[in-house]
């Protein structure tokens, strides 16, 4: 695991038990060489943890909409059908 990697995921780790989630929300760009990652890294990230990871990916051009739309409502972009 690389540096940059491993303080990412302590940082998640740390958020994580402040929150208590019961659940990890990842938005992330698709396609195989994005999304990818981001769906094994997680089911990872579930088995070790006990944490549930639910990935959710987004074409490029409706991704800054979705992370915006998270923020202002305060919960995930429903997945798209």
């Amino acid at each position: 695991m690389s540096p940059v990697t491993a303080r990412l995921v302590t940082i998640v780790i740390l958020a994580l038990s402040l929150t208590r989630a019961e659940a990890l929300e990842v938005l992330t760009r698709d396609g195989g060489p994005i999304a990818g990652p981001a769906i094994a890294h997680g089911a990872e990230f579930a088995r070790e943890t006990g944490v549930a990871v639910h990935v959710t990916p987004r074409p490029f051009d409706a991704l800054y909409g979705a992370v915006m739309m998270g923020f202002v409502t305060g919960s995930p972009p429903p997945p798209m059908c």
